[in-house]
C-alpha cells in the first residue's frame, strides 16, 4: 500500500475474531438490544474492519512521515497486539524521531474526531440509525484510546520514542536517552502486568489477563529494542574506529619509524 509492504501475521486473525465476537455478541447487543442479530453481526464486522483499518492508518502515518524525512521503511506488520512499522535504522536526529513518532497518535486523534462527527450526525438522524451511531461512537473512542496508549512514555511505544528524543536533545547522547526510555518501557510493562493480575485476583475480571499479556509484550519489546540500539551503537563505534587512518596524530609513531629507545 502506497509502496509500503504490509504483512498480516496469523495472530492478527485471532484478535480480529475476538474483537468481532465481543462487538457482535457483547458491546453492540448491550447498547442496542432491539437490533436484529443479523444487523448486529453486520455492524460488528464493519466496525471491526474499520477499527483495524484505523490501526493500519496509524502505522502508515509513521511510515509515510519517515519516508518523507529520508528514513527507509522496511514494511508494516499487523499482529495480535496491533501493528508495527519497521524502519531500517534509526532517525538520524531527535527532531526526526519526534516527527515520526508523533505522526501515529496524531492520525488516531484525527480519525477519532472524524468518526465522532459522523456519530454526532447519526444521533440526530432518527432511531433507524442508532446501531450505526453506536458503532461510530465505539470507533471514535477506540481511536482516542489507541492514541493515548501509544503516547505512554515507555520505549518502544510512540511516547517512549518522543521521551527518548527529548532526552537526546537535553543530554546530546542517544545512548543515554535510549537507556532511559527502555527502562521506562520495562517499568510500565511490569506495572501493566501487576494491574492485570490485580484485576483477575481481586475482581475476577479476566480482561486483566489481556492487560497482563500486553504488559509482558511491552516489557519484552522494550528490552529487545534497547539491546538492538546498544548493538547498533557498538557496531557504529567499531566501524568508525576501523575507518580511522593508522597514522592518526597522537596515536603513536608513524609506520616505518624506528622503535623508541
Amino acid at each position: 500500500m502506497l509502496g509500503i509492504p504490509i504483512t498480516v501475521d496469523l495472530s492478527w486473525f485471532l484478535v480480529f475474531a475476538l474483537v468481532l465476537w465481543s462487538l457482535s455478541r457483547g458491546y453492540l447487543p448491550e447498547l442496542r438490544p432491539d437490533a436484529p442479530p443479523l444487523h448486529l453481526w453486520v455492524a460488528g464486522t464493519i466496525t471491526a474492519l474499520l477499527f483495524f483499518g484505523s490501526v493500519l492508518a496509524h502505522e502508515l502515518s509513521h511510515s509515510l512521515v519517515a519516508r518523507a524525512l529520508g528514513v527507509e521503511v522496511v514494511g508494516i506488520t499487523l499482529f495480535v497486539f496491533g501493528g508495527v512499522s519497521t524502519l531500517r535504522g534509526d532517525p538520524g536526529d531527535p527532531w526526526t524521531e519526534i516527527k515520526v513518532a508523533s505522526a501515529g497518535p496524531l492520525m488516531s486523534l484525527i480519525l477519532a474526531a472524524w468518526f465522532f462527527s459522523f456519530f454526532w450526525m447519526a444521533q440526530g438522524a432518527g432511531p433507524e440509525s442508532s446501531l450505526a451511531g453506536t458503532a461510530l461512537g465505539y470507533l471514535s473512542g477506540a481511536n482516542v484510546v489507541l492514541a493515548v496508549f501509544n503516547l505512554v512514555p515507555g520505549f518502544p511505544l510512540d511516547g517512549g520514542r518522543i521521551l527518548r528524543a527529548v532526552w537526546w536533545l537535553r543530554t546530546g547522547s542517544a545512548a543515554r536517552a535510549t537507556r532511559l526510555a527502555t527502562r521506562c518501557g520495562e517499568g510500565i510493562g511490569l506495572a501493566l502486568v501487576a494491574w492485570g493480575a490485580y484485576r483477575v485476583v481481586r475482581h475476577g475480571d479476566f480482561g486483566g489477563l489481556w492487560m497482563g499479556l500486553i504488559g509482558l509484550f511491552l516489557r519484552s519489546a522494550a528490552r529487545t529494542a534497547g539491546q538492538i540500539h546498544e548493538a547498533r551503537a557498538v557496531r557504529d563505534r567499531v566501524t568508525v574506529a576501523a575507518e580511522l587512518p593508522r597514522d592518526h596524530p597522537g596515536e603513536g609513531p608513524p609506520a616505518g619509524a624506528p622503535p623508541a629507545g
